[in-house]
């Protein structure tokens, strides 16, 4: 049933992926139900239509039509992250805070544990592009996310004096990022915040990392 599908978490490989996560309680529980409502629906409506496939085509279709889906589900998702109106947490808008997310990153990278093209830190959730350290062909991908999810609450916890309570949203979405696609998600990473209506160019989000092997690219620092 595709209703009921997991969506299972990539590995890290020397391909690129868009890794985005967010502050726990950042979107109000009733937004995130309607939308995987909506979203479970739309799979549902696709397990019909597949019926009248030709068998040699259905598998291709299926995931076709449930990435372009899901994809749906994030982006609906972020625009409920950027609603100034909601009440959740926004810790990560505090320079501080948003250093040490950036820094833990760039602590992976020179361990050689990944590599990291680009970092946007918004005031309640994160986009990071990535792949595996250089010549490294796998690494999985939760094992890295987790370790950075511990070290990062665990220092903004004691900054903010915050006991007893997640940090964190424990489901992240991972998406590889597919040929010829790069630069697309590139500039959509960098220019969150200017989506956002927060500043003018991305430059002037003290909240980002771009690879200097990237700025001639991307018009970096």
């Amino acid at each position: 049933n595709l209703s009921l599908m997991a969506i299972p978490h990539d590995q890290l490989t020397q391909a690129p992926i868009h890794l985005t996560y967010r502050l726990a309680g950042s979107v109000p529980k009733s937004k995130i139900e309607q939308l995987r409502w909506q979203r479970d629906r739309q799979l549902s409506l696709l397990t019909e239509r597949l019926a009248s496939f030709p068998e040699y085509l259905r598998q291709e279709e299926k995931d076709k039509s449930t990435f372009k889906i899901q994809g749906r589900f994030e982006l609906a998702l972020e625009k409920a992250l950027h609603d100034l109106q909601s009440p959740g947490p926004r810790y990560l808008a505090e320079a501080e805070v948003a250093r040490i997310v950036l820094d833990s990153w760039g602590n992976m990278q020179e361990r050689g544990l990944i590599f990291v093209y680009a970092v946007c830190v918004m005031s309640n959730h994160v986009h990071v592009v990535m792949r595996a350290a250089n010549g490294t062909d796998q690494t999985p991908l939760s094992d890295i996310v987790r370790k950075h999810k511990s070290f990062t609450a665990n220092k903004i916890n004691k900054l903010l004096k915050r006991t007893g309570k997640a940090l964190w949203e424990p489901k992240y979405f991972d998406r590889r990022v597919r040929n010829g696609k790069f630069n697309r998600v590139m500039w959509y990473v960098l220019n969150n915040p200017v989506t956002a209506g927060l500043v003018d160019n991305w430059r002037e989000w003290p909240g980002t990392y771009l690879h200097p092997e990237f700025a001639s690219l991307f018009g970096g620092k």
